[in-house]
């Protein structure tokens, strides 16, 4: 009896262990990284496991690098100078004594076929008070390492130190990549240099050069040197320069991925070889921008040979496996008028431009596999016809990145990451490759639903879709249809007769609020600052005789086969509306937020102020170590002020954001390649930080209107830009640029007027209700965009005028 007792006694303890075990390991897990440790630290991006002792390593003495690695000597010597130039930049050696301290490096050899294993890029590293350890998978972890201790540093006090930790880190995904347009304008090298570096301290490992375009052909080929002679104005990537820039960035762990934009984008390489073109005759390279006409043949034998050869000389050039072959937004126009074309169709059964792209692109992957390349293109090359083993990266929307792994092909994520969509790095660090945004598994309602055609006029682009609701009152649900992709909301609701409900898109949460009347449907939506009109007529619906419920299809969650097969992602940057100077402003520091969610496990990926704070700390980093965003902006500004102060100016500036995407091409017509970028929406931000900042500030104060301090603050500011206006008006006489922006200056100093005028009254008793309404009038009008900028202080106005409205 006494041994069974035992027995029993035992089973349980061991069930409360595996209970025990089970609850802490998947239920309730400690974070890789506790809400302490990375409060105590600006690293970017967050390590996949970080422990801090409490202790710390001053840096009053150097650091002596011992090198333990058996492979890459030389190279992990030029890697440890690099890090020691730097590391000096944030510890002056005139605050260091002649002792030192070990930095011991260890890594392991080359990694056979470990060009997408993220195990190559891992490290190790264990900091105490007198030893650094660092333990690396590879010469790139290495690398991430290095740059994990300089942005540990904290030089912030007299005495600068590296808190003492344990730090276990690996990439989450192999394929962190960005990717620049060197065509629409010329980027040159020193810029790409610079770029590498960046991406370099953000552990980012693929640079994707966009080297062919309807505007310019920018890259050397000697085989064919008419495609640059002719193809480019002169400024272009010799053959050195790419040399060059391979053996920098592999230096910093870095591929390079050229692509060549075929079969479509690409009149610059018919100036100088007119017989690769669907229709005969002279050519030159355009300088308008959008989907343009000129398209390659695909029916004749001559283009592939011309291209077997161009790509062999490619092959050679450029290391890495893959090439990219763009093969996006084909216009199929050429095609569809050419007799020779059509005929060509018909003989090889193939029944629209698509299958025609798909021959084209299936014989284009024969040519690369036989130089030692594999395939890499835009989202429309998804074809069965193409072996596995492609890449397919999705730009339109996360759908397709599904349906490429779903196939048992690889892919890479750009939907939602495109920096020219001039996005705030919070939308951007939303998305991640392997949730797909509205992907809810919602329940068809065959008897209960309604679907209407509508058109989103998004300030003056206009985008057609649709919206079908299903369901009765107390259960709305539904999904909208736009830009070939399906954004499902599991509940709507009714407010005053609007139906009112929410879209998580692949660029962030859309709020809708929508009369029905009859058959239409109008109303407004909101991205962020930017507003939506909504407008729609009913199409169908269960009780519209001969009309059908549309087929939802269901998406589900990616298997974790499939989600292996999702390499990672890219961050784009097309180059319509920057150039050498502007580029940078517009990839940085935004692009940082997208290498962590790259980089750092999901569960880390949630704290969108947490990742401001390190962001901030971050774009000073960056700046230190050589990129000119900063720089540049300052030099713009006093080219808008003409030699005067530029202070008033930069105060107006800084709270402007250029439009989201592309508004700036409405906005100003007729925009060409050779249209000056010298406005003052090229100076402004894409993300302005200090505007960020003001509308936080409102929406704290919203919450608890008695705090004293944060009214204070709001006063204080809104006193600062309540003259902004008659600053700026003798930048205005002298400069038509700044001219131009003025009715938001105005705006601005009128609206702090008002708020001051408010805030004044509302110590007295109750607002006027005139003050309110004149508060909300021009809060609203502040929200339409001017001159290709946008007042990004308006959402906090906005938030400030409802509140006034309720104290009225």
């Amino acid at each position: 009896m006494r041994k069974k007792w035992i027995v029993l006694v035992i089973a349980v303890v061991i069930i409360a262990v595996v209970i025990a075990i089970v609850y802490r390991k998947y239920i309730n897990a400690p974070q890789p990284v506790s809400s302490a440790d990375r409060a105590a630290v600006h690293i970017m991006p967050l390590p996949a496991e970080m422990k801090l002792t409490g202790k710390k390593l001053l840096l009053t003495v150097k650091l002596d690098v011992r090198l333990r690695c058996p492979d890459k000597q030389k190279k992990i010597e030029k890697a440890v100078q690099r890090f020691t130039e730097r590391m000096g930049k944030l510890v002056p050696s005139g605050k260091q004594d002649m002792h030192s301290i070990p930095l011991e490096i260890y890594c392991n050899g080359d990694l056979a076929d470990s060009l997408l294993s993220v195990e190559k890029e891992s490290y190790d590293l264990k900091i105490k008070p007198r030893l650094i350890v660092l333990h690396a998978g590879g010469y790139e972890g290495v690398l991430h390492g290095l740059e994990s201790l300089l942005q540990l540093v904290d030089n912030s006090t007299d005495t600068a130190f590296i808190p003492a930790a344990v730090i276990h880190d690996k990439p989450r995904y192999p394929w962190r990549g960005l990717m620049i347009d060197v065509c629409r304008h010329w980027i040159p090298k020193e810029v790409i240099l610079r770029n590498i570096d960046a991406m370099a301290a953000v552990k980012m490992n693929v640079l994707h050069l966009h080297l062919t375009e309807y505007q310019a052909f920018r890259i050397e080929s000697k085989v064919f040197p008419l495609l640059q002679e002719k193809g480019s104005d002169g400024n272009y990537f010799t053959q050195d320069d790419i040399r060059e820039i391979i053996r920098y960035a592999a230096e910093r762990g870095i591929r390079v991925v050229p692509e060549f934009d075929l079969p479509g984008h690409c009149t610059s390489w018919f100036a100088g070889y007119p017989g690769l073109a669907t229709i005969p005759g002279q050519y030159v390279p355009d300088t308008t921008f959008g989907v343009l006409y000129p398209v390659m043949d695909p029916t004749r034998e001559e283009v592939y040979r011309f291209l077997d050869r161009f790509f062999g000389e490619m092959a050679s050039l450029f290391p890495d496996p893959y090439i990219h072959i763009g093969g996006d937004e084909v216009n199929p126009k050429q095609w569809n008028e050419s007799e020779h074309v059509r005929q060509f169709m018909k003989e090889h059964n193939l029944q629209d431009a698509h299958a025609l792209q798909a021959y084209f692109n299936r014989r284009l992957e024969e040519i690369l596999e036989r130089h030692g390349k594999k395939m890499m293109g835009w989202d429309e090359i998804l074809s069965p016809a193409l072996p596995k083993d492609i890449v397919v990266q999705s730009w339109r929307n996360q759908k397709s990145l599904f349906e490429a792994v779903r196939r048992g092909g690889n892919a890479v994520l750009s939907a939602g990451y495109y920096l020219d969509h001039k996005l705030p790095a919070g939308k951007h660090y939303s998305v991640d490759p392997e949730v797909l945004p509205g992907a809810v598994d919602i329940e068809p309602d065959s008897l209960h639903w309604k679907t209407y055609e509508i058109t989103l006029d998004v300030t003056g682009n206009v985008l057609d879709g649709s919206l079908t609701i299903y369901g009765q009152p107390e259960n709305l649900r539904g999904f909208v249809s736009i830009m070939n992709g399906r954004i499902a909301f599991p509940e709507a609701g009714l407010q005053d007769g609007n139906l009112v409900f929410s879209v998580q898109s692949d660029y962030g949460k859309i709020k809708f609020r929508l009369l029905q009347q009859g058959d239409s449907l109008s109303g407004k939506a909101s991205l962020g600052v930017i507003g939506i009109s909504v407008h729609g007529k009913l199409t169908g619906s269960d009780d519209l005789p001969g009309t059908l419920p549309p087929v939802l299809e269901r998406i589900k969650p990616l298997s974790a086969e499939e989600k292996s097969r999702i390499l990672g992602g890219e961050a784009c940057m097309w180059s319509e509306l920057v150039d050498s100077t502007t580029i940078e402003s517009r990839i940085w520091p935004r692009t940082a937020a997208i290498a962590e969610k790259l980089w750092t496990p999901a569960s880390l990926t949630r704290d969108t102020e947490d990742m401001y704070r390190r962001l901030a700390v971050t774009d000073k980093l960056l700046t230190g170590f050589g990129l000119q965003h900063h720089a540049h902006y300052i030099r713009q500004l006093e080219i808008l002020a003409g030699g005067k102060d530029i202070s008033s100016l930069k105060s107006f500036v800084d709270l402007l954001e250029e439009v989201k995407y592309y508004d700036r091409m409405r906005i100003y017509k007729n925009l060409t390649v050779r249209t000056p970028l010298n406005k003052v929406v090229d100076a402004a931000w894409p993300e302005s930080y200090p505007a960020r900042d003001f509308n936080r500030l409102v929406a704290r104060f919203v919450t608890d209107p008695a705090d004293s301090v944060r009214k204070d603050s709001l006063v204080f500011l809104l006193d600062r830009w309540s003259g902004i206006d008659v600053l700026l008006k003798p930048f205005a006489t002298r400069s038509p640029q700044v001219a131009e922006v003025m009715p938001l200056a105005r705006l601005l100093a009128e609206l702090s007027a008002t708020g001051i005028e408010a805030f004044n009254r509302s110590e007295k008793g109750n607002i006027p209700g005139n003050i309110t309404e004149k508060m909300d009038s021009l809060a609203l009008e502040a929200a339409k965009p001017v001159a290709g900028v946008l007042l990004a202080v308006d959402p906090g106005f906005q938030q400030l005028a409802e509140l006034l409205a309720q104290n009225k």
